[in-house]
């Protein structure tokens, strides 16, 4: 169960950041060159800036399983 984000150097193969935050497994990641979204069995959209502040969209009945 993987409840962050992993930000990967995918040429060297390291990890660069670690998102936390959700408290059940995430379950669709969408980004761009300023941030990374992410939904997660927990029923909250997480929307992470280049600066590392966090907004946080709750949705407490559902399990958000897509971002689209």
């Amino acid at each position: 169960r993987q409840m962050c984000i992993r930000d990967r150097d995918i040429t060297a193969g390291m990890c660069l950041n670690t998102l936390k935050g959700h408290q059940d497994s995430v379950r669709a990641v969408q980004f761009d060159d300023e941030k990374i979204i992410s939904g997660a069995d927990d029923g909250f959209v997480k929307i992470y800036g280049a600066k590392g502040e966090i907004s946080v969209h709750a949705h407490p009945d559902h399990k958000v399983t897509c971002l689209q």
